[in-house]
C-alpha cells in the first residue's frame, strides 16, 4: 500500500509539472476538464448585484470566532440526537450553523475560450469557508458552477455542474482520488484550472490562482460509471454512521439528503438497513449485512480512507461521502468526497503534522 502511495505521488507530481508546461489539450468532451496533466483556463464574469447574492448575511462571524460558535451549535445537536444541520440554514454542515446557505448568483464563465452565459455560481465548503472576509473580493474561496441552475437545458461538454476547489496543497485531493480509483472505488475525476474573476467596477480579470477541478457526483456521474442512474444517491450529514431514525422516511430525508428521487422500495431499503445496523443482534447482523451492503467495496473504501488518514470523513465525523443504492444488486456502495483534509489535515488532534499524518497507519485506535 505504501509503495502504491509513493508511486501515485510521483505520478501526480510529474503530471502537474507537465500540465503547467501547457501540453496538448484533450478532446472537447467531459474528459477535457479533467486529467492530472491538464490545466484549463477559467474566467468568471459576474455583475456586482449578482455577486452580492453569493455573500452570507452581513455581520456573519467567521474565522476562529465563527468556528467556536458553529461548534457550540453542532454539539447541542449532536448531544440531543439532531442532524448535522442547523435550523439557521437550508444546507447541512459546519457553515450552516453560522447561517450560511451558499446562494447562487447568475454569471458567465469562459473555459478555454468557450463562453457559457447564464450559469449559476456560488461558494462551496464549510470549514474552509470560514476564511471568508466580508467585502474582500480578492479572497480565494472555492466555487461551484451549476450550468443548469437557471436553464434546465444548459450544460457544458456534457456536464451540468463542476467544482473549483481552493485547497492550497494542490496535491491532497488529486492524490486521494487517484488512490481510491486504483482501489476500484468509483470517484470523481480531477484536473486543474487557472481561475480569474471579473466583477465590473471592482476587479477586471484578476487572477485567483490555481484551483483543483473536481467532477460532481450526480446522475451523469452514475450513468457514466454504471450505465444508468436508476439507483438512489444520497449525501448523508448525520451524527453517526447510517443512523436509524425510526420507520418514517421524512427524518431520513433530512439526514441522508437524497440527490435523486427515492422510490418507495428504495426508502424502505434504507430504513431496513439502518434498523439492521442499530437494532439487530450480532448474529443476525453478521448473517444479513451482505444482503444490504457491498462488503468488498465498503472495506476497500474504508482501507483507502485509513491509508490517507482522511480525518474529515466517514471515519470521524461521518461526513464527506456519498452512498449509492446500486439498483442491480440492491446493495449500498460508498463514494468519497471532499478530500482536502486527507493526509492528516485538519490537525484537530494534538501532535505534529507528521504524527497526524501517520496516526491511523502506525497507531490504529490511538495505540
Amino acid at each position: 500500500m505504501k509503495h502504491l502511495l509513493l508511486t501515485t505521488i510521483a505520478a501526480v507530481a510529474m503530471s502537474l509539472g507537465q500540465a503547467l508546461g501547457q501540453g496538448e489539450k484533450p478532446s472537447a468532451g467531459p474528459e477535457s476538464l479533467f486529467g492530472l496533466d491538464n490545466v484549463i483556463d477559467v474566467h468568471i464574469r459576474i455583475e456586482p448585484e449578482e455577486w452580492a447574492k453569493l455573500q452570507p448575511p452581513k455581520g456573519t462571524k467567521m474565522g476562529f470566532e465563527g468556528f467556536d460558535l458553529a461548534i457550540q451549535g453542532l454539539m447541542v445537536d449532536a448531544l440531543t440526537g439532531g442532524h448535522f444541520r442547523s435550523q439557521k440554514s437550508t444546507r447541512p454542515g459546519l457553515a450552516g450553523y453560522l447561517g450560511v446557505d451558499h446562494q447562487y448568483g447568475k454569471a458567465e464563465v469562459t473555459i478555454d475560450g468557450e463562453t457559457v452565459k447564464g450559469i449559476g455560481l456560488r461558494y462551496k465548503g464549510n470549514g474552509s469557508f470560514l476564511k471568508y472576509v466580508e467585502g474582500d473580493v480578492t479572497r480565494r474561496l472555492s466555487f461551484k458552477i451549476d450550468f443548469n441552475e437557471y436553464d434546465d437545458e444548459l450544460e457544458f461538454r456534457g456536464l451540468t455542474k463542476v467544482n473549483l476547489n481552493n485547497n492550497g496543497s494542490l496535491m491532497r485531493e488529486p492524490l486521494s482520488y487517484e488512490l481510491f480509483r486504483e482501489a476500484g472505488i468509483h470517484c470523481s475525476r480531477v484536473g486543474y484550472a487557472k481561475v480569474s474573476l471579473t466583477i465590473p467596477g471592482k476587479i477586471d480579470r484578476r487572477p485567483h490562482g490555481l484551483y483543483t477541478v473536481i467532477e460532481q457526483v450526480d446522475k451523469r456521474f452514475l450513468k457514466d460509471r454504471y450505465g444508468s442512474a436508476k439507483g438512489l444517491l444520497m449525501k448523508p450529514s448525520t451524527f453517526g454512521a447510517f443512523r436509524y431514525f425510526g420507520e418514517e422516511w421524512d427524518k431520513y430525508e433530512i439526514g441522508f439528503v437524497p440527490k435523486t428521487e427515492a422510490t418507495e422500495e428504495q426508502k424502505q431499503r434504507v430504513i431496513e438497513f439502518a434498523r439492521l445496523i442499530h437494532k439487530s443482534e450480532d448474529d443476525a447482523f453478521e448473517e444479513k449485512v451482505k444482503d444490504y451492503l457491498d462488503v468488498d467495496q465498503f472495506l476497500r473504501f474504508l482501507a483507502v480512507n485509513v491509508l490517507l488518514t482522511n480525518l474529515d470523513s466517514f471515519l470521524t465525523g461521518h461526513q464527506n461521502h456519498y452512498i449509492y443504492l446500486e439498483p442491480e444488486s440492491n446493495k449500498f456502495q460508498f463514494f468519497p468526497w471532499d478530500m482536502d483534509s486527507s493526509f492528516g489535515v485538519p490537525q484537530l488532534w494534538s501532535g505534529t503534522p507528521e504524527t497526524c499524518r501517520d496516526m491511523s497507519i502506525d497507531h490504529p485506535a490511538g495505540k
